[in-house]
C-alpha cells in the first residue's frame, strides 16, 4: 500500500505530461491544417482573379452576344463575327495589356497588376480611348446598334471607374463583371431571347470573384459592392435608355 502510494505521484505526473503532449499534437495539426487550408484560398483566389481579369470581360461579352441565335444578328456573317470580336479583343484586352507593360518598363507604375490605386489611373485613361476609339469604329459600320451601343456603356463604365480611381480604389474586376452581368441581363429585353440560366452562372461567377478580392486583401467590402453595383445599373440602364 505504501508502495503504491509513494508511486501514484510519479504516475499522476507522466499522465499529466502525456495529456499535454497529446494537446500540443492536437494544436500542432490544426495549426498545420489551418495553414494548408489557408495556402489553397490563396491559390484559388489568385487564379481566380487572373482568370476573370477586367480585361477579359469585354471580348468575353461580345462572343456571347454575337452566339445568341436571334434576328438582329443574321446580317452579320460567321467571318463578319470574327473580325468584330478580334477588334474588341485587340482595343480592350491587347493594347490595355500592352500599355501597362510598356508603363511599367517605363517606371509609371509600380507592377502590372497595378495593386495601387494611383498606378491606375493612366491605364484606366488609355483605356477609355481605347473603347472611345472602338465605338466611332463600330458606329460607323453597317452592323446592328446594340454592339456599338455595348461598347460605348463599357467606355463610360471606364470613365466612371477612372473619376472614382483619383479618389477611392474602387474593384475594377466587380465593375467588369458586374457591367457584363448588367449587360446579359438587359439583353432579353433588347434581342428577345431567354439567357437565364447564363445570367445566374455569372451572378455565382461574380460572388466568387468578389470573395477572392477579399481573400486577396485587395479591397475593402465596400470597394467590391460598390464596384459590382456601379457596372450592374450603368449598363443595364444604359443598353435599356438607348436600345
Amino acid at each position: 500500500m505504501v508502495l503504491l502510494g509513494g508511486l501514484s505521484l510519479p504516475i499522476g505526473k507522466w499522465e499529466s505530461c502525456k495529456q499535454s503532449k497529446s494537446n500540443r499534437q492536437k494544436v500542432k495539426v490544426q495549426t498545420e491544417t489551418s495553414t494548408t487550408w489557408s495556402s489553397i484560398e490563396l491559390y484559388a483566389a489568385r487564379w481566380i482573379s487572373a482568370v476573370f481579369n477586367p480585361l477579359v470581360f469585354p471580348t468575353l461579352g461580345m462572343i456571347l452576344m454575337l452566339n445568341q441565335d436571334t434576328h438582329m444578328f443574321l446580317g452579320v456573317t460567321s467571318s463578319a463575327r470574327l473580325i468584330l470580336i478580334v477588334i474588341v479583343f485587340a482595343n480592350t484586352a491587347l493594347l490595355p495589356m500592352l500599355s501597362i507593360i510598356l508603363l511599367k518598363r517605363m517606371g509609371i507604375v509600380g507592377d502590372v497588376l497595378l495593386n495601387e490605386r494611383s498606378d491606375r489611373i493612366i491605364p484606366l485613361l488609355l483605356s477609355a480611348i481605347y473603347c472611345l476609339v472602338t465605338y466611332f469604329l463600330f458606329a460607323r459600320l453597317s452592323i446592328p446598334g446594340i454592339i456599338a451601343i455595348n461598347i460605348l456603356g463599357l467606355s463610360l463604365l471606364v470613365i466612371a471607374s477612372t473619376l472614382i480611381t483619383f479618389f477611392w480604389k474602387i474593384s475594377l474586376h466587380m465593375a467588369s463583371i458586374g457591367g457584363l452581368t448588367g449587360f446579359l441581363f438587359a439583353l432579353p429585353f433588347v434581342l428577345q431571347i431567354d439567357i437565364t440560366g447564363l445570367i445566374a452562372m455569372f451572378l455565382i461567377i461574380s460572388g466568387f470573384v468578389g470573395w477572392a478580392r477579399l481573400r486577396l486583401n485587395a479591397h475593402t467590402p465596400a470597394q467590391v459592392y460598390a464596384g459590382f453595383s456601379m457596372g450592374f445599373f450603368m449598363m443595364i440602364i444604359f443598353i435599356l435608355m438607348l436600345v
